[in-house]
């Protein structure tokens, strides 16, 4: 159980899908609201449950350690949270399938959700993290079926408030990947 809890708040951090709330009205706007949440819910089920099955034979043949990945997976996160934090210019969105592009990836199966992804099935098992990721895929669809009744209650201004929060806590979460990756580095035998 506490497996599922660590994976289950690294990766609602990662998806982070109030953040997406602003986002997904728009995209929403554009094309059938319905037929957009589940082709981006089922793109980023696909990419994250393809990227944990591929990426540990992909490091092991590069020769790269999983801590390794800790480390820079953990910058990664901590670079995109930063991002977030600091604020990003608004981008113009690409027509096309929307749901699947940009919302299922990468902005929900993106760079944060797949290293949470790795690093998650590595100190928590496979198990674990993927049954967090269904949960958080089920939330987030929960969540942005129901995002003007959201913006209601917390405005588009307490969305992004919120999206900022988790990627403050994101932050921290990167830091603590970066620590215990660079802990098992230092640690480990010379060849």
């Amino acid at each position: 159980m506490k497996a599922f809890f660590f994976s289950f708040i690294t990766l609602f951090l990662a998806l982070d899908p109030l953040g997406l709330i602003p986002l997904y009205m728009e995209i929403s706007h554009q094309a059938r609201e319905g037929e957009v949440l589940k082709a981006s819910v089922t793109t980023a089920f696909g990419v994250g449950v393809g990227f944990l099955l591929l990426g540990k034979g992909l490091f092991k043949a590069a020769g790269i350690t999983m801590a390794d990945f800790q480390v820079a997976g953990g910058i990664l996160l901590l670079a995109l949270s930063l991002k977030d934090l600091l604020g990003q210019p608004h981008q113009p969105l690409q027509k096309g399938d929307l749901g699947v592009v940009p919302l299922g990836t990468p902005l929900m199966a993106g760079p944060a959700t797949l290293t949470a992804l790795l690093v998650c099935q590595n100190l928590y098992g496979f198990g674990a993290t993927v049954l967090a990721f269904l949960a958080n895929l089920g939330l987030t669809y929960l969540i942005l079926s129901r995002c003007e009744k959201i913006i209601q209650v917390i405005g588009t201004r307490g969305a992004r408030a919120l999206a900022r929060v988790m990627s403050l806590f994101l932050a921290a979460f990167a830091i603590s990947f970066i620590r215990k990756g660079l802990t098992t580095i230092l640690h480990r035998p010379s060849p």
